[in-house]
């Protein structure tokens, strides 16, 4: 288009855009609201529904987000979330996660009690008033807007084509809706987390409706029904093993032979809502295995092979220069990289060898000939240093872990600074066993490199 054309598109959106926040919009507009649903596949479970709001609605959204992020992040940080507006709070949480196991499993910390906690849909579940009760408590710069979207029950489409009608959820997949339900549980939290003789203080991490929580043993059942109780007056609920539905998991970390003191935490609740896991099984969260050897390796093996098996897809193009161009920017290294970034230091050596040689075997079939040594080397320099850009795991796994670590450090930091009530001087015991590990990798990338 042409510049004074783009420059009226632009015009016309921040006329809308203002008309929005000025909840000056005419009610013919209300299409506006209409979404449509589709079903995103999973690896295990059910598919997770995903809705999509029409473009000039994201395109607000988005820029009212833009606006106010660093504000956003403040409120949300004070309430333990980290999913929204906190670059690599993923893997933050991760390598907290495994920071602290460590140090309750030998002891140097006392007995606790981790849980993943995770709510059953609780994007379409939560309730409109809730939302807009936190819209005004935490971000009174969309609140014109959530009231005349929630004026009348939006519309949704379906795939089939059929259209219901629904009053209720912070709609995932729409560009305010993450924010939504992240502000609904920020403005709850209180409830369960203020220390009282009722509710027992803990440390809960939230990323958007996951959580990660740390408790003594003896606590964990009264501060669960507490977050249960109020996760109900918004219309939440973690669901129950009963009704399978329930998906957090628990288990007990402390030195074996201090196990037999803690009989019967796993409360008669505790069970009927959380699978208690043994404290040797493997846990998970936020997609990445904690701590466990085995379940490291069996995770990369699953990503190695996804990812050998979207390049034979890919040279099934018969343009050699798509096809390369493919495999170098949604092929490579990318499709192992978070497990590289979290656990860079234990994977196997003979899957990383694996994903490469796959690699190098792709790009063989792409140009139609055999790669020597020298070659190959040569493709995964840079292209501007006259390679082709395909980068190897082999090179990376530990430079990437070690930029994971020491971007992740603040956010652990503050993190493990929440852990005071379990032990005074808890921060400087993690952080302390954190910078070790880092060191330990820091070191073994220096002496690769020679």
């Amino acid at each position: 288009p042409r510049a004074h054309e783009t420059n009226g598109l632009l015009r016309s959106l921040d006329r809308l855009h203002k008309s929005i926040a000025r909840k000056s919009l005419p009610e013919e507009m209300r299409w506006l609201t209409r979404t449509r649903l589709c079903w995103q596949r999973k690896e295990a479970g059910k598919p997770r529904p995903i809705k999509m709001g029409e473009f000039l609605r994201s395109s607000y959204a988005k820029r009212a987000t833009r606006k106010h992020i660093a504000s956003i992040r403040q409120s949300l940080r004070k309430a333990h979330q980290w999913g929204i507006g906190v670059p690599g709070a993923c893997e933050a949480m991760s390598h907290w996660r495994v920071t602290v196991e460590q140090l309750a499993f030998d002891g140097t910390l006392p007995p606790l009690v981790a849980a993943d906690l995770d709510l059953a849909n609780m994007f379409g579940n939560c309730e409109w008033d809730s939302i807009r009760s936190a819209i005004n408590a935490e971000m009174r710069e969309i609140k014109a807007w959530t009231e005349w979207h929630h004026k009348e029950a939006a519309i949704t489409v379906l795939p089939s084509g059929e259209e219901f009608e629904n009053n209720r959820g912070a709609e995932q997949g729409d560009a305010l809706g993450s924010l939504q339900a992240c502000l609904v549980l920020a403005n709850h939290r209180p409830e369960w987390s203020t220390s009282t003789e009722t509710t027992p203080a803990a440390c809960d991490q939230w990323y958007i409706d996951d959580c990660q929580v740390f408790t003594p043993p003896k606590d964990f059942d009264a501060w669960l029904k507490a977050l249960d109780n109020d996760l109900a007056k918004f219309g939440a609920s973690r669901g129950t093993i009963t009704q399978e539905n329930a998906k957090s998991t628990c288990r007990l970390l402390c030195l074996p032979e201090r196990r037999a003191e803690f009989a019967g935490w796993d409360t008669p609740y505790v069970r009927e809502t959380t699978k208690v896991l043994a404290t040797e099984d493997t846990a998970s969260a936020l997609g990445a295995p904690i701590g466990v050897t085995a379940a490291i390796s069996c995770t990369m093996r699953a990503s190695v092979a996804k990812a050998a098996a979207a390049r034979h897809a890919i040279q099934s193009i018969s343009h050699s220069p798509t096809a390369l161009v493919l495999t170098r920017l949604c092929a490579d290294v990318a499709k192992v990289q978070y497990n590289l970034r979290l656990n860079g230091d234990r994977i196997d050596h003979a899957l990383v060898d694996e994903h490469d040689q796959s690699l190098r075997d792709s790009l063989a079939c792409i140009i139609g000939g055999s790669i020597h040594d020298n070659a190959w080397l040569q493709a995964t320099l840079g292209v501007r240093a006259g390679g082709l850009g395909l980068r190897n795991a082999c090179s990376l796994s530990l430079p990437a872990f070690l930029a994971s670590r020491i971007s992740a450090r603040p956010h652990v930091r503050e993190m493990a600074k929440h852990l005071e009530f379990c032990k005074s001087g808890a921060r400087k015991l993690i952080m302390k066993a954190y910078d070790q590990l880092t060191d330990e990798a820091l070191a073994a990338l220096v002496t690769w490199r020679q």
